[in-house]
C-alpha cells in the first residue's frame, strides 16, 4: 500500500471520530531496520498522539514546517530523513471533522536507493564498454591498410 492511500484512509477514519490506537496498524516499525510502512498520528498542533514508527527507541516526528504546508494544501509529500542512514517516502495529510489533526504515512526508501545504485552501476559499465569499443574502432581505422585508388581516366 502506498503512503498516500494509507494516509488518506487513516485520515478519513480519524475525521469520523475513531481513535488512532484503535486502527489496525503494524506495531513498532523500526525505521532503521524495517521496510514495513508506518503511520504517525498527530493532533492539530502537530503533537504526536500515536505512532507505529520507532527510531532509536523513540517515536520520530517530521519537522514542524511540513505540517504547515500540509495544513495549507491538505496534503504534502516529502522525503524525510530522520537521521543520515534513514530516508522515508512520506505523505502528510491534514484532516478535519469530529477530530482534527495530521496523519503521516510512509515507508523506507532503502530498497529504492539500492535499485538506483544498481542502475547507476549498470549505466557506468555500459559507458565504459562503449568507450572501449570506440577506442578499438578508432585504433582499427587508424591502422587499417588502405588500398590506393586507380586514377580516373582522362577524357579523349
Amino acid at each position: 500500500m502506498i503512503p498516500v492511500q494509507w494516509a488518506e484512509d487513516a485520515a478519513a477514519t480519524l475525521a469520523r471520530g475513531q481513535m488512532p490506537d484503535t486502527l489496525k496498524t503494524s506495531a513498532n516499525v523500526d525505521l532503521a531496520e524495517s521496510l514495513s510502512p508506518f503511520l504517525i498520528y498527530l493532533n492539530d498542533e502537530a503533537q504526536p498522539i500515536h505512532s507505529t514508527a520507532v527510531l532509536n527507541g523513540q517515536e520520530p516526528v517530521p519537522p514542524k514546517g511540513v505540517f504547515e504546508t500540509a495544513r495549507r494544501n491538505g496534503r504534502f509529500r516529502v522525503t524525510w530523513q530522520p537521521r543520515p542512514s534513514v530516508r522515508c517516502a512520506t505523505c502528510i495529510i491534514h484532516f478535519t471533522g469530529k477530530n482534527s489533526g495530521f496523519v503521516v504515512a510512509g515507508h523506507s526508501l532503502r530498497e529504492t536507493e539500492r535499485n538506483i545504485e544498481g542502475i547507476g552501476h549498470l549505466i557506468f559499465a555500459g559507458w565504459v564498454f562503449l568507450e572501449a569499443a570506440l577506442l578499438v574502432l578508432l585504433a582499427a581505422t587508424a591502422f587499417w591498410p588502405m588500398k590506393e585508388k586507380a586514377p580516373l581516366p582522362r577524357g579523349t
